[in-house]
């Protein structure tokens, strides 16, 4: 038993080293939000505190981005729906028409 729990630590320990590796790799690939890369006279905290600001801003970008879409896409929505209601069309008629499938 202590065996096979010091054979899972070892397992665990490898892992761990195996992933800060990937997060230092990761974090020496980041480049600043203008395009360049770190300085290199900046200290492992300091880069790592900027990759992580810069991968946060590229999120909430990204969530910007999928909220207008979603309101764009309600918007055609409504519209397309009240195109179907003034033609007696089913929505998915009116979808057709424009090029669009149920998944789009």
């Amino acid at each position: 038993r202590v065996a096979a729990l010091q054979m899972k630590r070892a397992a665990l320990e490898e892992t761990v080293a195996t992933l800060q590796h990937k997060r230092q790799e990761m974090i020496n690939a980041t480049r600043l939000p203008s395009g360049l890369t770190m300085p290199t006279e900046w200290s492992y905290g300091h880069k790592s505190e900027q990759a992580m600001k810069t991968a946060n801003g590229i999120v909430k970008e990204h969530i910007t981005m999928l909220h207008r879409y979603n309101e764009i896409k309600d918007i055609a929505q409504g519209v397309m729906g009240m195109i179907a209601e003034r033609k007696g069309a089913r929505m998915a008629d009116v979808m057709e028409d424009f090029g669009m499938t149920s998944k789009d």
